[in-house]
């Protein structure tokens, strides 16, 4: 809309969208009659303004875009001296939360931006105007209550006289793979080595004339490598695609090894509201990790029309929401289905990964593996291989999470060892972040990632009985209101099978130690 149109506005309920916050709804009403009157006062009628714009092919908003001579992508923050605390160049910790810097918020806009639409001159800024005191770190324009005279000259600066034929360029953009984000997917394929039977299911799904594809395929079978490797390719070809996933971890560790946003490289989250702007535009979407999804994502998928291509384990369903088998929701003549029987984690040993399906789901089949897999007797035995390896340690949810609103607690007490959940904040990057190495990681910590060797302690909710093993929900924290048969065997299973080279475990049951060692002799 042209600003003399955004000056009159009164009521800002236009901008609700469904998962609108309340939060969100305050700062607008706080905020933009700040910008109105600002506007109003320069002259900016003629200029173009765009509110909560919506990047391509990405969730993220830029709360105001502003069109003239140049560009101007606009951060708002309501946040006061007295709420306010900048920790480090990269957070700011406002009412005692941590939040991403807003300087680093809105350049990663900016470059998330650049990464679809070519030839923009684009400036940034962030206005707070409830602040006088200003920040320590920060690499763009930035403007409080008491340099108001300098946000005003920044505008007129950037937006008189009005291009028009920026305007138009900026409403008419038709957003596509630049070379900076082709250059980004080849760092990315850099990382990536596939086996020759991953490779034959690539050139068999870009041959493929199906609408609906599936891939399954067990732990380490490579099945995220093969999606990003799709993801690059239709990229490259100039052919739109999303790559999602319901799971924040591989998303944000990919991003991270490359020093990248997950924007930047086209990965984008399944957050709630799960509608990425532009997504008239894309031809392939690629769900990885596709058994986390829910009823509600594969409806609205099927609403887009699109090629879709879906990677899923039916027994990495971990909870109740999740869907599972991915092929339930599709008539068989609808897709076209892919196994993939090899796997190369677990030190390439099938064997290792049949026995722990056969003692998890109490089936008969032992046979000897060639795997580092080690019960330890005690928790400093565990402790020290942990340290001895540099390695992780995840564990069942038998233990209630309160570090989380207070990071001077622990959570975990064995054996009068005392250990905490990984970071709140940043457990998505848990198995990278050498700050966390001694935290302990979860099912969504460590799904779909995997390290050389893995600890694992197996808790109280799983249980033997009858010679059997059964799950005791009850004593897990995520599962004591609602539950579904099969679920905690399924996080042991992801749990398990998570090392390249060697698991070793710690069980909090005797008898279920007991269990597993006699299985284990059972081998032949």
């Amino acid at each position: 809309m042209k600003v003399k149109e955004f000056i009159k506005i009164s009521d800002f309920d236009f901008l609700k969208k469904e998962n609108t916050s309340e939060s969100e709804i305050r700062s607008w009403n706080k905020s933009l009659p700040i910008l109105q009157k600002i506007f109003k006062d320069l002259g900016l009628n003629e200029c173009e303004v765009e509110l909560e714009y919506k990047l391509p092919y990405s969730h993220d908003r830029v709360d105001v875009v502003l069109i003239g001579k140049n560009i101007i992508f606009l951060e708002l923050k309501q946040w006061s001296e007295d709420r306010c605390v900048e920790k480090n160049k990269r957070f700011c910790i406002v009412d005692n939360k941590e939040f991403l810097h807003p300087c680093i918020q809105i350049e990663g806009y900016k470059r998330a931006f650049e990464l679809y639409c070519e030839d923009f001159n684009i400036e940034t800024a962030v206005f707070l105007h409830n602040m006088n005191k200003g920040f320590n770190y920060c690499r763009t324009n930035i403007f409080y209550a008491r340099s108001i005279d300098g946000f005003r000259e920044f505008l007129i600066d950037n937006l008189l006289p009005v291009n028009y034929d920026n305007i138009i360029k900026f409403k008419n953009c038709d957003p596509k793979p630049t070379p900076k984000l082709i250059e980004n997917l080849d760092k990315l394929e850099e990382m990536i080595q596939l086996s020759i039977e991953q490779r034959e299911v690539i050139y068999k799904i870009l041959e493929s004339n199906k609408n609906i594809v599936l891939v399954e395929g067990a732990p380490g079978s490579g099945k995220s490598l093969i999606a990003l490797m799709l993801h690059s390719f239709y990229l490259k070809k100039q052919i739109l695609s999303l790559y999602f996933t319901k799971t924040a971890t591989p998303r944000k560790v990919y991003s991270s090894m490359l020093q990248k946003k997950p924007a930047e490289l086209g990965l984008v989250y399944m957050d709630e509201q799960f509608v990425p702007g532009n997504i008239e535009k894309v031809k392939v979407i690629i769900i990885d990790e596709a058994q986390r999804l829910q009823q509600k994502h594969i409806d609205y998928l099927k609403r887009l029309n699109k090629k879709l291509i879906f990677f899923y384990d039916t027994q990495q369903k971990v909870q109740v929401s999740d869907i599972g088998d991915v092929s339930r929701y599709f008539s068989e003549n609808e897709y076209e289905r892919h196994v993939l029987k090899e796997q190369y984690r677990c030190d390439v040993s099938q064997e290792y990964l049949e026995f722990i399906d056969c003692i998890l789901y109490n089936r008969e089949g032992y046979k000897k593996f060639d795997y580092d897999f080690k019960i330890c007797e005690n928790f400093d035995e565990f402790l020290k291989i942990k340290n001895d390896l540099n390695a992780r340690i995840v564990s069942g949810y038998c233990y209630e999470w309160k570090s989380k609103n207070d990071e001077n607690r622990f959570d975990i007490e064995i054996e009068g060892f005392k250990l905490k959940w990984n970071d709140f904040k940043n457990s998505s990057i848990w198995i990278i972040d050498d700050s966390q190495k001694n935290f302990v990681g979860c099912i969504h910590s460590i799904q779909g990632m995997e390290e050389d060797y893995i600890g694992v302690i197996v808790c109280e909710d799983l249980d033997i009985e009858n010679n059997r093993l059964i799950e005791r929900p009850e004593k897990n924290q995520e599962f004591k209101k609602s539950f579904e048969e099969g679920l905690i065997k399924n996080i042991y299973r992801v749990l398990l099978t998570r090392a390249r080279k060697g698991t070793f475990v710690y069980f909090t049951n005797k008898k279920l130690k007991e269990y597993f060692k006699e299985r284990l002799n059972d081998c032949v």
